[in-house]
C-alpha cells in the first residue's frame, strides 16, 4: 500500500442494519489510523442507501456520508457490505447489487459481514466461491445461490478478492485480517491488544450454534425415540437396542430416523451428548469427569476429543468463554 495515498475503505449499510457489523470494524480501522496520526493509512466512508441518518435494528443510528448512488463513479479499494434484518425487506436491493458489482470491477477487495453476503450474491460475486455467513443464515444463502461452497464453521473466508465473514463480531476477525494483509502482523496485533479482542479467535462458529435445532416433520415413534435418547444420554444407546425398543429393524429405524431428523441416529446422539455437555460446562461447579459420565462418554479424554472435533475448542476453553457468572 502506498503510504501517501490512503486506502479507501467504505462500509455499505441500509435501514435495520446490524450496528455491531459496522461499529466494530470501523473501530478497528480507526485504531489503525490512530497509530499513524501524521499519515492515516485509511480513508473511511459510511455509504448508505441514502445519505444521512440510517437506523439500525437496535436503538442506535448511524449517519451515512453519502448514498451509494452518490459514490457510483468513484473508486474504492475495499468495500465492506454490512448485514442485518433489514435485508429481508430491502427495497433498493437491485440498486445496491448494481453498485457492488460496479465497485468490484476495480476494488482490491469486496467483503461482507454476516448476512451482507446476500448482497454479494445478488451482485453475482459469489458464484463458484467458497463463502461463509452467520450460521442461522447459511441454509437460506445456499438455497438462493446454489453454486456457492458454504463453510458453515468458518469465522471468515477469503476466496480471491472476495472476503466473507460469519455473524456480527466475526467482522472484527475479518477486519483484523484485512489490517494484517495491509500492514503486517505487528500492526494488527497492536490494534487487537488495544481493543482487547482476539487476533486469531480459537475455534469456529459451530461452538455458538449447536443449541439451534432444525425443526422437521416427525412421526410419533421417532419423536418418542428422540425423547428416549434425551432422557438416557448417560447410557450406551446402541442403534440396535434403540431399534428393538421401538419395534423396528436396525436398517429401517436408521433410515426413518435420518429421513425425519436429517441426521443418522449416531450423529443425533453425538449432537445431543455435546449439546448437553455444553449446558453442563456453562455451570462452573461441575467437573469434567461428571460431565463425561452424565453425557455418556467413556472418559474425559473421549469427551475432549469429541468436543474438539465438533467445535475446535476444548471443553475448558468453552467453559471459560460461556460459563454462567451467577
Amino acid at each position: 500500500m502506498n503510504e501517501h495515498t490512503p486506502h479507501k475503505i467504505w462500509f455499505l449499510l441500509f435501514e435495520e442494519h446490524q450496528v455491531l457489523d459496522v461499529a466494530g470494524p470501523v473501530s478497528i480501522i480507526s485504531a489503525v489510523n490512530d497509530l499513524f496520526p501524521n499519515a492515516p493509512p485509511y480513508e473511511i466512508k459510511i455509504v448508505g442507501e441514502r445519505a444521512g441518518i440510517i437506523k439500525s435494528n437496535s436503538a442506535l443510528s448511524i449517519i451515512a456520508d453519502a448514498s451509494f448512488e452518490d459514490m457510483y463513479d468513484r473508486h474504492v479499494d475495499t468495500l465492506v457490505v454490512i448485514g442485518g434484518s433489514g435485508l429481508s425487506s430491502l427495497k433498493c436491493e437491485s440498486a445496491a447489487s448494481d453498485f457492488i458489482r460496479k465497485m468490484a470491477e476495480s476494488a482490491q477487495r469486496i467483503c461482507s459481514i454476516c448476512t451482507g453476503a446476500y448482497l454479494l450474491g445478488s451482485a453475482g460475486l459469489l458464484d463458484g466461491k467458497r463463502v461463509t455467513t452467520h450460521w442461522s443464515a447459511a441454509d437460506a444463502l445456499c438455497a438462493r445461490f446454489p453454486s456457492i461452497s458454504m463453510d458453515r464453521n468458518a469465522i471468515y473466508v477469503v476466496d480471491g478478492h472476495i472476503w466473507t465473514s460469519a455473524g456480527v463480531t466475526s467482522g472484527l476477525d475479518m477486519t483484523l485480517a484485512l489490517v494484517e494483509a495491509d500492514h503486517g502482523h505487528d500492526v494488527a496485533i497492536s490494534v487487537a491488544r488495544r481493543l482487547v479482542v482476539y487476533m486469531i479467535r480459537p475455534g469456529g462458529q459451530a461452538q455458538f450454534s449447536v443449541h439451534l435445532d432444525v425443526i422437521r416433520k416427525r412421526s410419533d415413534i421417532i419423536c418418542e425415540a428422540q425423547s428416549y435418547i434425551d432422557q438416557n444420554l448417560c447410557t450406551m444407546l446402541s442403534i440396535e437396542d434403540l431399534a428393538t425398543r421401538f419395534g423396528m429393524s436396525t436398517r429401517n429405524f436408521s433410515r426413518r430416523f435420518k429421513e425425519e431428523i436429517g441426521q443418522s441416529p449416531a450423529a443425533f446422539i453425538m449432537t445431543r451428548r455435546l449439546t448437553r455437555a455444553q449446558s453442563l460446562l456453562e455451570k462452573a461447579d461441575i467437573s469434567l469427569k461428571c460431565i463425561a459420565n452424565e453425557t455418556g462418554f467413556t472418559s474425559t479424554n473421549a469427551l475432549r476429543r469429541a468436543f474438539m472435533n465438533q467445535f475446535a475448542v476444548s471443553p475448558n476453553e468453552y467453559r471459560n468463554r460461556f460459563k454462567r457468572l451467577f
